[in-house]
């Protein structure tokens, strides 16, 4: 490496596509790291789209009658290329799996659906601190459950709507699975109406102050929220829904300012660095 006369750090290459497959085979029995999303999905693809069907190809079920010949050189094929390449996208998927989720264990999945892997395997690599963040702001929400006269920003607004409803779906799912393996199907007709009940108020107490704190926030009134009340063939809802979509109404009343969520005033900050009997650092200049 040579000398840097400015003292910054080099900028680490990124690692092409060959580095990409090659690292998949020097890392099959690796079930402890993470692995980027090039690496993965250059290696399953070429293996398990492109190679394994040319297998059947080989072997004669397409193209060339079946003997013992191509049966064997089928067999070998799977021996030499199919069993390692199976080894390696094992591992593979496991760290990128961990990459994406922070945990390997994810990989289980697969059990139910392997469609969910291909999911988490295009996510990006975990951001603790974002994930941190909306995790915090998620139970932010439920503290303020009683707040109708602050504000709401967008990220704070879509993921506690989102993480409701996949928790509601899925709670009312697997409740419907199991009792009607269990009980009676009017009782459980009965139950699920009581479940679903329950769910919708409790769930309803934040949801309806942070709707108005982020209608206040995109438009400056939490008033204009009564909007969703409107029986008119959803049309008012969808309308409520686009309002959620707007960004932060920027102004510059105070009060408004005040209303922001901690840690989000729009407020200058005072100067420190100057002087603070000179006019100009307190921006009136003399007017």
């Amino acid at each position: 490496m040579q000398y840097d006369p400015t003292g910054t750090a080099p900028t680490p290459s990124q690692p092409g596509i060959l580095d990409a497959y090659l690292s998949a085979w020097r890392r099959m029995f690796d079930y402890r790291g993470v692995s980027t999303r090039l690496e993965y999905w250059v290696f399953v693809p070429l293996h398990w789209i492109i190679l394994f069907p040319l297998h059947g190809f080989l072997s004669g079920a397409w193209i060339f009658e079946t003997n013992a010949w191509t049966e064997a050189l089928a067999a070998s094929l799977l021996l030499l290329h199919g069993v390692p390449a199976f080894l390696a996208s094992v591992s593979l998927t496991v760290r990128r799996v961990r990459d994406a989720t922070g945990s390997g264990w994810f990989v289980f999945l697969m059990l139910v659906n392997p469609y969910l892997i291909l999911g988490i395997a295009a996510c990006p690599a975990r951001d603790a601190a974002y994930l941190d963040g909306l995790t915090a702001s998620y139970w932010n929400v439920w503290r303020k459950s009683a707040d109708y006269l602050g504000v709401a920003k967008r990220v704070e607004f879509w993921p506690f709507m989102l993480i409701n409803l996949v928790a509601f779906v899925a709670v009312v799912i697997i409740a419907w699975v199991y009792l009607e393996n269990v009980v009676d199907s009017r009782e459980a007709a009965f139950f699920m109406i009581g479940l679903v009940v329950a769910l919708s108020l409790l769930l309803a107490i934040p949801s309806v102050a942070l709707i108005v704190r982020r209608v206040r926030d995109a438009t400056g009134t939490g008033w204009v929220a009564l909007v969703g009340i409107i029986p008119f063939f959803g049309i008012a809802q969808l309308a409520l829904l686009i309002i959620c979509l707007l960004p932060s109404r920027q102004v510059s009343d105070p009060e408004y300012a005040g209303r922001q969520t901690e840690g989000e005033s729009q407020v200058a900050p005072e100067p420190t660095q100057y002087d603070k009997d000179d006019p100009w650092a307190r921006g009136d200049s003399g007017r």
